[in-house]
Parts: C-alpha cells; sequence; structure tokens
C-alpha cells in the first residue's frame, strides 16, 4: 500500500508541475500551443529511471521542453520563437570566435535546419535535448561545435604555421577555450587574461612564437636547444596551463552555472 500511495503521490505532483510550466509557457508564448499528454510524455522520457523522480523533475528546465516539445511537433509558432528568439543570441555569441558574418550565418541556419527539419526521416534534432541543461546553453554548445569545425576546416592541413594563423583565434580553436568563451563571453576577458599573466615566461613565450609569430616545431626547438618532441610537449603544457587557469578563474568568480555547462545531451554528443 505504502508504494502504491507514495507512486500516486508523485503522479498527482508531476500532474500538477507540469500543468504550471503549461500556465507559464502560455502566458510566455501565447501563440504556442501544446497537448498536454504531449508534453508529459517528452518530459517523463527525460526523467530516467533511478534517483529520486522529485528532484528529476526539478532539476529538469520545463519552460524550455515545453519549447522543445512544441518544435518537434512541428509547431510553426514555436519555430518561429526559435528562429526569433535564440538564433540571434547564437549569433551573437558566435562573434566572440572572430569568424566572418556570412559563416555565422552559415552556422546557424545549419542548426536551424538539423534540428527542426522533419524531412529527413526520424524524429528532428531537437528531441536529443535532455533539459538538463537551459536551452539556450544547450544551442551554444552545438553551435560552438559547428564554429570549430569551420575553423579546423580553413587550416590548411599539415601546415603548422597554418594552424596558428590570428592568434587568439587560433588560441581558441581548443574546444574548451572556445566553449567557456562563447558561454560566458562577459566574464571570459578578464579570467583569460589574467591566466596568461599568471602563467611562466616560458609557457607565455611558447604561447606567443606558437600564435602569434607562428613558429613551427622545430623553429622553437632550434631557439632553445631541444628536439622538436620537447618543443610540442611544450606547447602542449603551456597551452593546458592557460586553459585550465583560465577555467579556474571562471569558477573561483562563479561564473560557471553547474546546469548550464552540462552539455552531455548537446546536439552531435555521442
Amino acid at each position: 500500500m505504502g508504494v502504491e500511495c507514495d507512486a500516486r503521490r508523485a503522479m498527482s505532483r508531476f500532474g500538477r508541475v507540469l500543468t504550471d510550466v503549461m500556465e507559464d509557457a502560455r502566458r510566455r508564448w501565447p501563440l504556442v500551443a501544446l497537448d498536454a499528454g504531449d508534453f508529459a510524455s517528452f518530459v517523463r522520457q527525460r526523467l530516467g529511471g533511478g534517483g529520486d523522480a522529485d528532484t528529476s523533475l526539478d532539476r529538469l528546465q520545463k519552460l524550455d521542453l515545453y519549447l522543445a516539445c512544441a518544435c518537434a511537433r512541428g509547431a510553426a509558432p514555436a519555430m518561429a520563437v526559435f528562429k526569433e528568439t535564440y538564433l540571434p543570441q547564437v549569433r551573437s555569441s558566435l562573434r566572440c570566435l572572430e569568424i566572418d558574418p556570412e559563416t555565422i550565418d552559415g552556422i546557424a541556419h545549419s542548426l536551424f535546419v538539423e534540428l527542426l527539419d522533419r524531412t529527413q526521416g526520424g524524429p528532428p534534432g531537437i528531441t536529443r535535448y535532455g533539459g538538463r541543461s537551459s536551452l539556450l546553453a544547450w544551442l551554444l554548445v552545438a553551435a560552438t561545435r559547428k564554429a570549430l569545425a569551420v575553423i579546423e576546416r580553413e587550416a590548411r592541413p599539415g601546415d603548422e604555421r597554418s594552424a596558428g594563423k590570428g592568434s587568439l583565434k587560433a588560441i581558441l580553436a581548443d574546444p574548451e577555450l572556445a566553449r567557456l568563451k562563447v558561454l560566458y563571453r562577459e566574464s571570459f576577458n578578464a579570467a583569460f587574461h589574467a591566466a596568461a599573466r599568471g602563467l611562466s615566461s616560458r609557457e607565455r613565450n611558447l604561447l606567443r612564437y606558437k600564435y602569434v609569430e607562428t613558429l613551427t616545431a622545430d623553429e622553437v626547438a632550434r631557439l632553445y636547444g631541444i628536439e622538436r618532441g620537447t618543443a610540442l610537449e611544450w606547447q602542449e603544457r603551456a597551452c593546458k596551463a592557460l586553459i585550465e587557469g583560465t577555467r579556474g578563474r571562471l569558477v573561483a568568480a562563479a561564473a560557471i552555472n553547474a546546469g548550464a555547462t552540462t552539455a552531455g545531451d548537446a546536439p552531435g554528443a555521442r
């Protein structure tokens, strides 16, 4: 009996919570209609089978899930909200990666098609949104991955110098730094420059040689009188120190919200 009562209470709370979410959603997006049963099914799929169901439900970004569910069902008003509200924020955030406006527009369009196109067979990509982070944070992770792919394609394979063209852009080709800069651009620059100042003189010089002067590993090796492999190892350590220093300063400043950094259900994540 006790188990049955607990189950009934859980179901009752689930229904109340979703009713409140739907009322909030209709106030925010009056034109976006969604069947209550469809929404309930969409949310249940993201609760998982273990742990405390109430806690799992509380941690989900339920209002964002409402919009995602409506988009997945092909509701034109929901897709209009996605296009007019979220994509401009994606475009704005990608500008910090120093890619041209046409490329940014292409990434935004590609993201729209990948997530909302229902003509390719199978469910649209937005059904991969798990609600563990905000919808905007999830989109920014996906857009950053696409932007990094573009940056990598622009570099000529096998040419060490081409990989270093544009010092900040080249450094930000590191996925972790790029993700942090896109998601937390208001705090990133201060943390990045503070981390750079915290490097040793040799670490700063190694990064300058690679990303500013675009020296090859062989040229760096000759400067220090070391083997090429050692030069590559030193450069890798310097870059890692910069990444960890930047991240550490962002965490210390409480700039990173744990929920917003959850990217395990991001588009393209496997």
